[in-house]
């Protein structure tokens, strides 16, 4: 039996269904998989480098000894990636914060409380629509200090209610940019924001787009070049968000399973526009928002 991405499976799927399956010929397994934390499959891995255990053997090989992965692609990803997913995928690296992606999340809420907007500071926003099974989150970022000052999340309300509430909350901060995810819903509201008079501007959420998008917070956040809120809801994303890689080889990052993300997506946004330098986006005229 070969179980392929054994680390991304649940323990009961070998205990209660495969490992049975081997008894009534003796038969073996083999695991292939990156590491995830030091779950069942790490257990296993500590298994075979037991030397009283004759029954298990465990190898490790860095992607570094695949002679058919460019030396730059790796040196690439080492650039490019979190220093923790970069030991994770490339290095096979039993990690004990496993899937997850953020790191110093408490370290970086230390956001000040701000009741209202400083006098010539740059404020933007980021926008995650939603209706019912999800919420339509707000975040707003001082750009010049680098700082969370404020959030809104609600769901269950009209689409009406929900513009209004963002139309309040944008004029409240006097924020000069917003950026808000293009899905199915968010099209139209972004349309109707527009018509509002509110500077708005649209994120496509992609696998090529969302990568850098949450990568840029990870690094923010580690570095805490960007100080947060200390939200419950909030901090309680952040410390879910997960990422896997897919079959075809990218890395997706997503809400763990039965929690959300619409705080981290919002947050991300608003920090992909305060990490813009100012000259590289504004109003092109009355039709349209450029982002640089």
């Amino acid at each position: 039996m070969v179980v392929d991405e054994a680390a991304f499976i649940d323990e009961e799927i070998w205990t209660a269904c495969l490992r049975p399956a081997l008894s009534d010929r003796g038969g073996k397994a083999i695991f292939l998989s990156t590491p995830r934390g030091r779950n069942w499959f790490y257990h296993c891995f500590e298994r075979g480098n037991d030397p009283l255990n004759n029954e298990w053997q465990s190898w490790t090989f860095p992607t570094a000894a695949n002679t058919k992965i460019p030396a730059e692609e790796i040196a690439e990803s080492r650039r490019t990636l979190p220093e923790r997913i970069f030991r994770q995928e490339y290095e096979a690296a039993f990690l004990e914060d496993g899937g997850e992606v953020f790191r110093n999340i408490y370290g970086a809420a230390i956001a000040p409380h701000v009741i209202a907007p400083i006098p010539k500071h740059r404020y933007v926003m980021g926008i995650d629509f939603a209706l019912y099974t999800d919420f339509t989150v707000c975040v707003v970022i001082d750009a010049d200090e680098k700082a969370m000052v404020a959030m809104d999340r609600f769901t269950g309300t009209t689409w009406a209610l929900q513009r209004e509430r963002i139309g309040n909350l944008a004029r409240k901060w006097n924020v000069e940019a917003i950026l808000a995810e293009l899905n199915s819903i968010g099209s139209p509201n972004i349309e109707a924001l527009w018509r509002d008079r509110l500077p708005i501007s649209s994120f496509t959420t992609t696998a090529a787009s969302k990568p850098p998008l949450i990568e840029g917070l990870v690094s923010a956040l580690e570095n805490v070049d960007l100080m947060i809120l200390p939200d419950p809801a909030l901090l309680g994303e952040l410390g879910s968000y997960v990422y896997r890689n897919s079959r075809a080889g990218h890395t997706v990052y997503e809400a763990a399973s039965g929690r959300h993300d619409d705080c981290v997506i919002a947050l991300a946004l608003a920090w992909k526009l305060a990490a813009t330098p100012k000259l590289l986006f504004g109003v092109v005229d009355e039709d349209s928002i450029w982002i640089g």
